[in-house]
Parts: C-alpha cells; sequence; structure tokens
C-alpha cells in the first residue's frame, strides 16, 4: 500500500485491514498481480480481492495503479458494473511519488518518450478506456491510438456522480481521426438530476477528432469543470460541446486549444459564467471574463510533441487565473504534478506549468543557464 524506503514496504489485505504477522519468509519481488488494467478491473471483485462489486455496502475504495511492464498495455478496458458512493469510488492511476509509492515513477512526464505505463490501441474502432458509471477518478495515464476513429477515454455518468479525468497524456498517431474520435468524451444521461458532475483538468489531447468533447442530452441538469487543458491538432474541435440544449453549468478555465480545425466549438451555446481565461489561436475562445484569442504559444518542443510552455512563451505563461482556491473544481499542481504558483501569483494557462528551472546553452567553451533545461 506503500512505501518507506527501497526496502522498507506497507502491507495491507486486499479489503485494506492489516495483514497477519509472517516470519520465516523471504521476499524475492514486488509486482503487479495483472498485466492489463482490464483483467485489473475484472479481477477485484472476485473471492481473492473484495468479494463485492459494492463498494457502499463494505466501504471500500477500489485503488487500481498501472506499472510498466515490458512494453505497451493493448487491451481495451470498460469500467462498469459496481455500485459506487462519494467515498466509495475506483481510482485508476499511476504512481508516481518516488518516496511513498514506488522506486520509479510510472507516469509520463507531459509528452512522448519514456519507459511507463502505456496504453495502446491499434488498428480497430473502439475506446481505450469506456467508463459506465459513477465516481471515477482517472489519473496520470498515457494513451496512444493509432486508428481514425478510435477515442481515448469516453465517460457515461449518471444520476448521482463523480467523474474525474485529471493529469493524462493522449494521442491519436494515425494522422486522421474522424468524427468517432475523442480524445476525453464526457456523457450524461438524460435525467433532470442535478448532482452529475463531471471534473476534467490537466489533460494533453493531441490528433483526434474531437480533443475534449460534452454531449449531453436534451434537459440535462449536470455540472461540468474543464480547467488548464492543453488541446492540439485535433481535426474537427480541440474543446466543444455538443450538448443538445442542455440546461447544465459548463464551465472552462485556463485551457489551450490551439492549432485545431476550430480551436472552441460549442455548438448550441452551453458554456456558462465563470468561464474565463481561455486561449486559442484563432479567434474562438469563450468570450467570457477574460479571454485570449488569434495567440501564438510558444511550446518546449512542438515538433516532438512536448507542449509545455517554453520559458520565453509570452502568451500563455502566467496569463492563468490561479484555481488553488475555486470553489468548484481547486487543485494545485500541473500534468506532471509539479507545483503551481501559490497565491497570489498568476498560474499559466494550459496542462503544463512554465517552472523556474534552467536551459543550458553552449557557446564555445562557455555554458549559459536560460530557463527550461534543453541542450542545443
Amino acid at each position: 500500500s506503500g512505501k518507506t524506503s527501497t526496502s522498507v514496504w506497507n502491507l495491507i489485505t486486499a479489503v485494506g485491514n492489516v495483514p497477519s504477522n509472517v516470519t520465516g519468509a523471504t521476499v524475492t519481488s514486488i509486482t503487479r498481480e495483472y498485466t492489463s488494467l482490464a483483467s485489473a478491473e475484472a479481477g477485484a471483485t472476485d473471492a481473492n480481492h473484495l468479494n463485492t462489486s459494492d463498494l457502499v455496502t463494505g466501504n471500500y475504495q477500489l485503488n487500481i495503479p498501472c506499472y510498466y511492464d515490458t512494453g505497451a498495455d493493448t487491451t481495451a478496458v470498460t469500467i462498469d458494473g459496481y455500485t459506487t458512493g462519494a467515498s466509495n469510488y475506483i481510482k485508476v492511476y499511476t504512481p508516481n511519488d518516488t518516496a511513498t509509492e514506488s522506486n520509479i515513477s510510472q507516469r509520463h512526464s507531459g509528452n512522448i518518450g519514456g519507459l511507463y505505463y502505456k496504453l495502446f490501441k491499434g488498428g480497430s474502432w473502439g475506446t481505450m478506456i469506456d467508463s459506465v458509471g459513477n465516481n471515477i477518478e482517472i489519473d496520470g495515464l498515457y494513451i496512444e491510438i493509432l486508428f481514425l476513429n478510435s477515442s481515448g477515454i469516453t465517460t457515461t455518468a449518471n444520476a448521482e456522480n463523480k467523474v474525474t479525468i485529471k493529469n493524462n497524456f493522449l494521442i491519436n498517431t494515425s494522422g486522421s481521426a474522424n468524427s468517432y474520435a475523442c480524445g476525453i468524451q464526457t456523457n450524461f444521461s438524460g435525467d433532470t438530476s442535478t448532482n452529475k458532475t463531471s471534473y476534467v483538468y490537466n489533460n494533453i489531447v493531441i490528433g483526434f477528432g474531437y480533443g475534449i468533447h460534452t454531449d449531453s442530452p436534451y434537459n440535462n441538469y449536470g455540472s461540468l469543470f474543464v480547467s488548464n487543458n492543453t488541446a492540439l491538432n485535433n481535426t474537427i474541435w480541440g474543446i466543444g460541446n455538443g450538448s443538445n440544449g442542455a440546461q447544465g453549468n459548463f464551465v472552462y478555465k485556463n485551457n489551450i486549444s490551439y492549432n485545431n480545425v476550430l480551436d472552441y466549438d460549442f455548438f448550441y451555446g452551453e458554456v456558462d459564467a465563470g468561464t474565463t481565461n481561455n486561449l486559442s489561436k484563432d479567434n474562438t475562445a469563450p468570450n467570457l471574463g477574460t479571454y485570449y484569442r488569434n495567440a501564438t504559444v510558444k511550446f518546449l518542443d512542438a515538433a516532438n510533441n512536448n507542449f509545455c510552455l517554453s520559458s520565453d512563451d509570452t502568451a500563455a505563461k502566467g496569463a492563468g487565473l490561479n484555481l488553488s482556491a475555486d470553489a468548484n473544481l481547486s487543485f494545485f499542481n500541473d500534468i506532471r504534478g509539479k507545483a503551481r504558483p501559490a497565491l497570489p501569483n498568476p498560474w499559466s494557462i494550459g496542462a503544463c506549468e512554465n517552472l523556474a528551472s534552467q536551459k543550458i546553452k553552449m557557446e564555445g567553451t562557455q555554458i549559459k543557464m536560460e530557463g527550461d533545461i534543453k541542450f542545443e
């Protein structure tokens, strides 16, 4: 359940209790039990684990940490069939704290490259993670799609729910994604409950048809909070809402939508008060609060899909609203788990905060330090 040092680890049973003492046993390895997220989701309810799919009655929180093995996880997963509650939720995540969770971080660094947990979908139609239900959190996954009409994460929220999608890096590398391909799609059910809420923040979404897409049927009263995401190079729109007459609360803050066919598209106008500090390369950033249109953002290494902000960017860096005390969606870190500035200092717009580090530039026999680390 946690790490104290490389040789001292904390143990609990499958249902969270203190295990019986064991003596005279030699530990030869500490490793994952399943080879795919799909098999872990399916196996968690069996007699060797929770022995139930009802997390509320058992008073369980189901944690599924994802680890790199010898290659990518290529099995699509549907998260479904669980009874959950606000305190009894499902968390799918990559451990990234090397002091308390794992010896090596399993999380991406906000761009392509590295030995970390990856979900990969090749040439077939479908969704890599299809989440059907309530009280689900998906945190810190790298998802790559190599098919024109396949999606990354799709959620369908019912009446009493909380769905959170954060810190994920999603990319479609087919080069021709179409309207069936969504990086992140949040769907709400069609009832009039006011408790349906989804949170989408600190995600980078590249190369899909729709980057971050919301679809809510008529007379839906749910809420959606979309903050500090970066959506790029999507073939229909980067961030948008295809809801038909929805009557919910849809709030967008601190997002970069850039170099998409349309950066923002709110088809029926579903964008609500509180929306602010969004940026677009074109003229579509929602004109609520502070907004930035026709902007030019300088990324650290866009050619290699590293869309953290460059230290010399002047458009998105420091142009955001500090959300650490936001009434609806408060958080403190960026997609890499790096701390954003404290109040009252301004945040940057987008998923990857520009941080004061160093750039190493070689000029003959001299070394000059100039911001972010980058070898030239």
